[in-house]
C-alpha cells in the first residue's frame, strides 16, 4: 500500500460566493493528485474534470473528456437536461392513506420558510459581493504608487476602509448563520 493524494468533494462550492468559488476552483486545478468531484455546475466543473461518470438506471458510464465534451455527447446544454431526462420516467402511484391536510399544510410553511432564508441568503451574498468590490476599489488605491499618501489621509480613507472590513465581517456572520438556520430547518425536516 502507498501513501496517495486523494481528494473527494461532494457538491463543495454551495455555501460559497462567487470569488470564493474562483479560489477554490484554481486551488483544485493546482492540486497535485486525484480529485472526485460531485457537483450539479457545469462552469466549476469546467477546466477541473477529465473524466465524467454518470450514474443512472444502476448503471456507471465513464465518459472522457471534460464536463462539455460529456454534454456534447450527449447533445445537451445543461446537466439540469440530463436530470429530466433520467425523471421523465412514469410517475410513481403512491398506496395507502392520502397525506393529511395538517401534513399539506406543515410542508407549505416548511417550504415557505426555507424561501424566505433563501431569500435573505441570496441578498446577503449581494451585498457581500458589492462590499468586496469596494474593499478592492480601496485596496487598489493603496497599492497604486501615482495616488498621494497625503491625499488619502485626508479623505479619511483608513477609517472608511475600516468600516467597510467591518461590514463585510458583520455580513459574511450573518451568512454563515442564516446557512446554519437553513441546514438545521432542512435537518429538523428530514
Amino acid at each position: 500500500m502507498e501513501q496517495c493524494n486523494l481528494l473527494l468533494l461532494d457538491e463543495q462550492k454551495n455555501n460559497l460566493d462567487m470569488r470564493s468559488k474562483d479560489i477554490l476552483k484554481k486551488a483544485l486545478m493546482g492540486y497535485d493528485g486525484t480529485l472526485i468531484a460531485v457537483s450539479h455546475d457545469r462552469e466549476f466543473l469546467d477546466g477541473l474534470v477529465t473524466k465524467v461518470f454518470e450514474f443512472g438506471h444502476k448503471k456507471i458510464r465513464e465518459h472522457l473528456g471534460g464536463i462539455y465534451d460529456f454534454l456534447s455527447k450527449r447533445r445537451m446544454a445543461t446537466l439540469a437536461e440530463l436530470e429530466k431526462k433520467e425523471n421523465s420516467g412514469p410517475v410513481p402511484v403512491l398506496h395507502g392513506e392520502p397525506p393529511s391536510k395538517q401534513a399539506f399544510l406543515d410542508k407549505k410553511e416548511f417550504e415557505r420558510e426555507v424561501r424566505k432564508l433563501e431569500n435573505q441568503i441570496g441578498k446577503i451574498e449581494l451585498k457581500i459581493e458589492n462590499l468586496e468590490k469596494d474593499i478592492g476599489i480601496f485596496e487598489s488605491k493603496i497599492s497604486d504608487p501615482t495616488v498621494d499618501p497625503e491625499s488619502i489621509k485626508k479623505l479619511d480613507f483608513y477609517a472608511s476602509y475600516d468600516q467597510l472590513q467591518a461590514e463585510l465581517t458583520q455580513q459574511m456572520s450573518l451568512w454563515e448563520q442564516l446557512h446554519d438556520e437553513l441546514e438545521q430547518l432542512k435537518n429538523k425536516r428530514n
